[in-house]
């Protein structure tokens, strides 16, 4: 987050410094760093938005040496509706990972895409192309990390049914490739499975 607003790149009508598009694009990153099977830490209200950089000193410069210093509690963050709406949005990715196996236990195959395209397909251990339940389904994540809409093709790891967690809607695919239209910051979940989201 702390890069988003200090770096972020800008095209006309869309801007990563602004706020609200940072935290937008902080689903994104969640999305994809929350759903990869491996270990996870959270670090200082990063599911609020958090962007004070991690070399803050105390004096509010930034240096490498002050890497372990103490920073500073947003506890107002919890006050302000994007923030808010971050945290329901990893609070529900969380849950998803731990009610899962496949987000714990599964294989990772990250492919095709560009440098700002990212895709991960997630199969199941052990992986099966026709699950009959939610502990042998698999899942697939694509993002849009560009600053203007890009085309994609999602490389599902077999046919057949495929939800769209966020929408609840399914695609039925007679082979592996469906192209897609990503909006700047865009990303989707699908499964082979239909789950229930809260968000």
């Amino acid at each position: 987050m702390y890069k988003n607003v200090q770096f972020g790149a800008s095209v006309t009508k869309y801007d990563v410094k602004d706020l609200n598009t940072s935290l937008e694009r902080m689903r994104a990153a969640n999305a994809m760093f929350y759903t990869i099977p491996g270990p996870k830490m959270l670090w200082e209200f990063g599911e609020l938005g958090y962007d004070i950089s991690i070399n803050q000193c105390d004096d509010g410069t930034n240096n490498s040496n002050c890497r372990v210093n103490a920073k500073p509690v947003k506890w107002s963050y919890k006050q302000e509706g994007a923030r808010e709406t971050l945290l329901d949005y990893v609070s529900d990715l969380i849950k998803l990972r731990r009610q899962y196996k496949v987000f714990t236990e599964g294989t990772a195959i990250f492919s095709g895409g560009t440098a700002l395209v990212k895709q991960v397909a997630i199969k199941n251990s052990p992986y099966t192309a026709s699950p009959t339940d939610a502990t042998q389904m698999n899942a697939h994540v694509i993002a849009n990390f560009d600053v203007t809409e890009a085309n994609a093709s999602i490389g599902f790891v077999h046919a057949g049914t495929w939800y769209n967690y966020y929408t609840g809607t399914s695609v039925e695919m007679t082979g592996t490739s469906l192209s897609v239209l990503l909006s700047p910051g865009e990303f989707m979940i699908f499964t082979d499975v239909p789950v229930k989201t809260i968000w």
